[in-house]
């Protein structure tokens, strides 16, 4: 028996540069589609941790704060700290209250399914489902 194979010493492609005046002609195989298409991504993330780490920094912060009153050098910075960590509050709370603003607006919602087929928007069985699976995500 036997068997033909390419030598390892021996390149089995030549690459050759074509000179920048030499046109080259395409052959046509097959018709070429374009094809265009869209992801939606839904992102999940478990916020257990970030609330866990703001109540860290906020106790820090107090901390560092009552402190500072004995040392004059240190009261201009905690108070900017203490600056941050209100407008960290106040971001957060935003994040905490602006799902509890949406409701649905029809009785049987029509107008999300109809955008759902035309527009790919998510609407109220997609909530449902994405709700069911980050509830059964969270339990394992």
């Amino acid at each position: 028996m036997t068997a033909i194979s390419p030598s390892a010493s021996q390149p089995s492609f030549n690459i050759t540069q074509l000179n920048p005046e030499t046109l080259i002609y395409f052959d046509k195989i097959a018709d070429v589609q374009m094809i265009q298409d869209e992801w939606k991504m839904v992102v999940f993330y478990n916020m257990t941790t970030y609330w866990r780490a703001c109540t860290y920094i906020e106790k820090y912060v107090d901390h560092t704060l009552s402190n500072s009153q004995k040392q004059t050098d240190i009261i201009a910075m905690a108070s900017q700290l203490k600056h941050d960590v209100s407008e960290l509050q106040h971001f957060n709370t935003f994040l905490q209250t602006q799902h509890q603003q949406r409701y649905r607006r029809g009785l049987i919602n029509g107008v999300g399914y109809i955008a759902n087929a035309m527009f790919g928007v998510l609407d109220s069985t997609f909530a449902e489902k994405y709700e069911h699976d980050i509830s059964s995500i969270t339990k394992n």
